[in-house]
C-alpha cells in the first residue's frame, strides 16, 4: 500500500514484500505481475494538498503551524488571490455566531470559530488548487516500478520473475492508502 499522492514505500508495504519474496523463491515456477494503481480522487486530493503545503511554506509557514495551526492572516491572503473579496466574507460569517445578549442590550459583535473558518479556507484552498491530471496518473507506473525494483534489487528475486502491467488500474476508495493489484502467473 501507498500513502495517496505517494509512490514511497513505506514500511508496512516493505514487510509485506519480503513475506512475498520470500514466497515467490520458495516457487521459482511462478511469475509476479504488478499492476499499478491510482484513486483518481484520494491521490488528486493529497497532490493538490501537498502542493497547498509547499505554497504555504514559501508564504512564512512554519512545518510547525502546518501541524497544529496555519495563521489565519496568510491563509485569508492566498484565498483572496483565488476567490472574491465577498466569498471570504461570506464564508467568516458562516462560522462566526453572536453571542446571546440580555433583553434590551444592544447585540455584541460576533465570535469567530477559528478552527473551522481555518479547516473551510484549508479545504477550499486544496480544492482550488491546480493540478495536471497527468501527475495522478503517474503515480500507478510509478507504485508498480517501486515495488519491482524492491523486489529485484533488494529482496533478490530474478529480473524476469517480476513484471510490471501495461495497464494502471483505476480504483475509487477514496481510503488514504492505495494497494497495487499483484497477480502470480505461471512461468
Amino acid at each position: 500500500e501507498f500513502a495517496a499522492g505517494r509512490s514511497i514505500l513505506g514500511a508496512p508495504a516493505v514487510n509485506n514484500l519480503e513475506v512475498l519474496a520470500t514466497a515467490l523463491a520458495e516457487r521459482p515456477t511462478l511469475l509476479l505481475v504488478i499492476e499499478g494503481t491510482v484513486d483518481q480522487a484520494a491521490d488528486a486530493e493529497a497532490l493538490q494538498s501537498a502542493a497547498l503545503n509547499t505554497e504555504l511554506l514559501a508564504n512564512g509557514v512554519t512545518q510547525e503551524q502546518l501541524d497544529t495551526a496555519i495563521p489565519i492572516d496568510i491563509l485569508t491572503t492566498i484565498y483572496q488571490g483565488r476567490f472574491s473579496e465577498a466569498e471570504l466574507k461570506a464564508l467568516e460569517a458562516t462560522h462566526t455566531t453572536a453571542p446571546p445578549t440580555a433583553e434590551g442590550e444592544a447585540p455584541k459583535a460576533g465570535v469567530l470559530d477559528e478552527i473551522a473558518f481555518r479547516q473551510e479556507i484549508r479545504q477550499a484552498l486544496i480544492k482550488s488548487q491546480p493540478l495536471d491530471p497527468a501527475q495522478v496518473q503517474a503515480l500507478g507506473p510509478a507504485r508498480a516500478q517501486a515495488i519491482r525494483q524492491y523486489l529485484v534489487e533488494q529482496a533478490g528475486l530474478e529480473d524476469d520473475r517480476v513484471t510490471v502491467a501495461a495497464e494502471t488500474v483505476g480504483q475509487a476508495t477514496g481510503e488514504p492508502w492505495i494497494a497495487c493489484q499483484l497477480a502470480i502467473e505461471p512461468r
